[in-house]
């Protein structure tokens, strides 16, 4: 009872201290008047080549006090703290990189070490083992085997990377690929017979006509084959479409969805198909979401597939209310789609454009659609095409990432295509080539953020055997700036490009 007491007293004696609320703040800047600019928020690079860095520093008048320092942690452990590894003492960094393959967290330092305080740029760095890193691919195929072609960021190609690589190239006519930055799990054998599964691989998903591969990123090691994909495999090998937006993974096979979702623990195995008497179109469009908008062929239907759905959920009718041109219903519609492709992309969804046609009257119609992920009513738009137009003759469309219009291709020819009624030049031509070249593919790559920022207009060509990658800078709606920005040459019939920063 008197410790009590006492304890009491002492909360008492507490409570009548008055805050008089006079404080001096200082700002962070008075406190260490240093700013770091001019690096990268992540970067990739090989294992063995030299990485380099020179950072601006703006220091305050007493820069004698200050220390440079750059050191390397691993981005994930299992069962343990990271590492810490030095790296230099120097503000410029100039490491040849001999760390495994991996991905790495990069740090470099400006500390005022008599009052132990420092400002950090912290650096997402990803290592690889093989030369195929940031840059170009073309997938391509010679006499019915597929490989692909790598250009890095100096301009150096690499061909027949997976022959390159020691892999085998896949049987058939390439299709498309896609790169995964993660989310991928792979169990790994151990030396006592046992294995590891391992979350957030970088794999590269490799389509053919008649085959898949999932290859390693880092070391084009290689991870699965068709028959490895399935916990049941199907009866038909007819690779259509693989889509990545993290952390959703969807396989288009044989008219069937398959899924996979990369943010639950995995094996790298699809489950069962999307079930039903479907014959899903090849083209999808996947949203910020965890389901993608499709076309079933033999209904003539847009649905939603849901990541690890079984069924598909039909869309909403158009609302009573809504001035929107398009038919009421998207189930059972009286139009067949001809060409679907996906346009840019914004936090809340994609917009995708579609080319379609009246079963009836065979009159063709340019859908514009928002999508997303939901049943929500998805056409925002819809446009008869004139009869004239060579939109109707077009070999393929493409979307652009940003703006409402499309391009196609015939031949040597590429245009872009404006369905809006209130336009009046509907269509443009963009660019002629070579009499005999034939353009085999057209892709809009577009990024504006904080820590990097491209805008390409992809070209694939073949002429002879032999594919051609011109580079352009698009501009306005249907348009480029004048002049090719790079230009590239390889063996073979080139499908499919992808660019991977």
């Amino acid at each position: 009872m008197k410790y009590l007491f006492l304890f009491g007293l002492l909360l008492l004696g507490a409570s009548c201290i008055n805050d008089s609320g006079n404080y001096d703040y200082i700002s962070e800047n008075e406190i260490l008047p240093v700013t770091i600019s001019g690096l990268p928020e992540r970067y990739s690079i090989g294992r063995s080549e030299l990485l380099h860095f020179a950072p601006e520093v703006k220091m305050g008048k007493e820069s004698e006090r200050y220390t440079y320092s750059w050191f390397i942690t691993e981005a994930t452990t299992t069962g343990m703290y990271p590492s810490r590894r030095h790296l230099a003492d120097t503000k410029d960094l100039n490491y040849e990189v001999l760390l495994d393959a991996g991905s790495w967290l990069l740090s470099f330092e400006v500390a005022d070490r008599e009052r132990d305080i420092y400002k950090r740029h912290e650096i997402k760095l990803s290592i690889t083992a093989s030369p195929i890193n940031v840059g170009w691919y073309v997938l391509k195929d010679i006499n019915d085997k597929t490989d692909f072609d790598y250009i890095n960021k100096e301009g150096q190609m690499y061909a027949d990377a997976l022959k390159l690589t020691d892999n085998e190239q896949l049987d058939g006519k390439a299709v498309s690929m896609a790169y995964q930055s993660g989310y991928y799990y792979q169990l790994f054998p151990n030396a006592d017979g046992t294995s590891t599964l391992l979350g957030g691989q970088k794999v590269f998903h490799i389509l053919s006509t008649k085959d898949i591969r999932v290859i390693d990123a880092n070391n084009m090691v290689l991870f699965k084959t068709f028959d490895d994909l399935f916990y049941s495999t199907p009866e038909k090998c007819e690779p259509q479409n693989i889509t990545f937006v993290s952390p959703y993974l969807f396989l288009m096979n044989a008219g069937k969805i398959y899924s996979i979702n990369g943010a639950s623990k995995h094996y790298g195995i699809f489950g069962a198909f999307t079930v039903g008497d479907y014959d899903f179109f090849d083209r999808v469009a996947l949203a910020k979401g965890s389901s993608l908008l499709t076309f079933d062929k033999k209904t003539n239907s847009f649905c939603t597939v849901l990541v690890g759905g079984t069924y598909a959920d039909p869309m909403a009718d158009k609302p009573a209310e809504s001035i929107v041109k398009g038919p009421a219903s998207v189930t059972n519609m009286p139009y067949s789609l001809v060409e679907m492709e996906s346009g840019g992309w914004t936090s809340s969804g994609v917009s995708v454009f579609a080319l379609m046609q009246h079963v009836s009257t065979g009159e063709y119609y340019l859908a514009q659609l928002f999508y997303a992920g939901s049943t929500a009513y998805p056409i925002t738009d819809f446009n008869l095409v004139p009869s004239e137009s060579l939109l109707l003759n077009a070999d393929f469309i493409a979307a652009p990432t940003t703006g409402s219009f499309v391009y196609f291709a015939k031949d040597n020819k590429v245009y872009s295509y404006v369905g809006a009624s209130g336009e009046t030049e509907k269509e443009r031509l963009m660019l002629e080539l070579a009499p005999n070249e034939k353009v085999a593919s057209i892709k809009h790559f577009y990024v504006s953020n904080t820590y990097e920022s491209y805008n390409y207009l992809a070209v694939l060509t073949n002429v002879d055997s032999k594919w051609k990658l011109r580079i352009y800078t698009p501009k306005g709606v249907g348009e480029i700036e004048p002049g090719v920005v790079a230009e590239y040459e390889g063996e073979g019939n080139g499908r499919y490009v992808m660019y991977r920063n």
